[in-house]
Formats: C-alpha cells, sequence, structure tokens
C-alpha cells in the first residue's frame, strides 16, 4: 500500500460508512474532499479531454450524454455543461473507459465483468445505462456499501459486491481495473492475479507502478502477468501512467 493511500484509507472508510448509512450526508458525498480524493475529477478541462476522445472514437455514444448524467443525481458532484447536458468529469471518465472497452473489445453486452476497486459504482453505471452485463463490484467493506446505495438508487441491478478477501476463483468475459490493481501491495496483486485476472479472457488497467514502486509489480511483473498492450493513458491523469489492455 502505497504512503498516500495507508494515510487516507481509515478516513477514506468512515467517509464511505457515512455516505452510505446517513442519507443527508449521501446528498452530497461527491463534494467529501477525502471522497473526491479517490473517486472524483473536479477539473472542466480534463472533462473536456476525455469527451474529446470518446467523440473521436465512438462518436456515437454523445447522443446518451442525457442518459449518463442521471449519475448526477446522487451526490452533487461539480457539473459542467458540454454538448449542451450538465455533467461531471468524473462521469466522461467513466464513459471513456466504457469508449475503450468498446473500441478494444468491441460488443460487450452480456459479460460477466469484475471490477477490482468499483468505488462507488459509477463505472458500473454508465456501462449498464447502455450494456446488459453481469458485473461484480471488489472493494472495501464501507465502499461496496456506498456503491450498494447509489446502483439501487440509479436502477442498476444483477450486481455482486465483495471485498478482496471474499473471492473465490473464478472466469469472466472483461476485468477492469482503474487505477486501484497497480496500487496494491503484491501479495495482493498476486491474490487478485489468481482468483481473478488469470481467468479473465480481457483485462482493461490503468495505473502505474512508479506511486507503489517498492513492494507492487512493476512493469516485468505486468508483462509476465499477460500477454498485453501497454499504451500512455489519454488523457494523461498522471504522468507515469499506463493503460495495459488484452484480448485473448
Amino acid at each position: 500500500m502505497n504512503l498516500t493511500w495507508s494515510v487516507i484509507v481509515d478516513k477514506y472508510r468512515n467517509a464511505c460508512l457515512n455516505a452510505a448509512n446517513n442519507e443527508l450526508v449521501f446528498t452530497t458525498f461527491r463534494q467529501d474532499p477525502i471522497i473526491t480524493q479517490v473517486m472524483e475529477f473536479h477539473y472542466q478541462e480534463i472533462g473536456q479531454k476525455y469527451l474529446d476522445a470518446i467523440k473521436r472514437d465512438n462518436p456515437e455514444l454523445i447522443k446518451y450524454l442525457n442518459r449518463f448524467n442521471s449519475s448526477e443525481r446522487f451526490g452533487s458532484p461539480l457539473a459542467y455543461k458540454y454538448e449542451g447536458v450538465m455533467i461531471s468529469p468524473s462521469t466522461l471518465r467513466y464513459v471513456k473507459v466504457m469508449s475503450d472497452l468498446i473500441k478494444y473489445f468491441g460488443d460487450i453486452n452480456r459479460f460477466k465483468i469484475a471490477e477490482i476497486g468499483s468505488a462507488y459504482g459509477g463505472q458500473c453505471k454508465i456501462i449498464k445505462d447502455i450494456f446488459n452485463v453481469e458485473y461484480h463490484c471488489i472493494d472495501l467493506f464501507e465502499v461496496n456499501l456506498l456503491a450498494q446505495k447509489f446502483l439501487d438508487k440509479t436502477g442498476k441491478n444483477n450486481i455482486r459486491f465483495s471485498t478482496w478477501d471474499q473471492l473465490v476463483k473464478e472466469n469472466y468475459d472483461l476485468v477492469i481495473s482503474v487505477g486501484a490493481f497497480t496500487e496494491m501491495n503484491r501479495e495482493i496483486q498476486d491474490y487478485y492475479n489468481e482468483m481473478i485476472i488469470k481467468g479473465s479472457k480481457r483485462g482493461y488497467i490503468i495505473g502505474s507502478v512508479e506511486l507503489n514502486p517498492n513492494n507492487c509489480y512493476q512493469m516485468d511483473d505486468l508483462k509476465n502477468m499477460k500477454q498485453a498492450v501497454f499504451t500512455a493513458e489519454e488523457p494523461n491523469t498522471h504522468p507515469t501512467n499506463f493503460t495495459m489492455y488484452w484480448n485473448e
């Protein structure tokens, strides 16, 4: 676990638990400074960069912006007007990830998907806005409580929630992790690799080995894990971030 995460983890868990259990706190949880440090992007310009990439790769997704922005009814995120629709940069990031999934893997309808580090469920919601998928959210217990509340309120179903120590070995059509997997300790990465990643036909991971260099997978470990393609993260949110994906 990297130093930054180890410092804030208890506060983060408590913030998620409070938002899950208190309706008033839930109404503004996407403005909580601890939660936003982990989950949210507030800068209008990064949202525009996500939108530009979506329009280039999958312009047909733009017509669904009014569907995607239903996420903003919950948690009171900072939102801006893009293409005439009020939507948060974080939601546009989730749409950008889905656009990448379509670009790399085609139609993901009916996929069995696992997300490592699913946060409040924003990525799950966006994918389920378009595709009928079976989804497995994997995160800390308190974070899962918040995700379950958010996804219930957005009307999404066919979703499982697990903590890492509840996992059993399964096969998936697709595994996703944006940030979380590369920041874990090596022992936890080994466990996820054995339980989730080895049995996943396809994968999409954004991360950086520089953020936690002492006790986590390095580039050679990631390359040995799967025969993946490595590219720069686009748009880049950290100088050392990369995207890796595989399609067996």
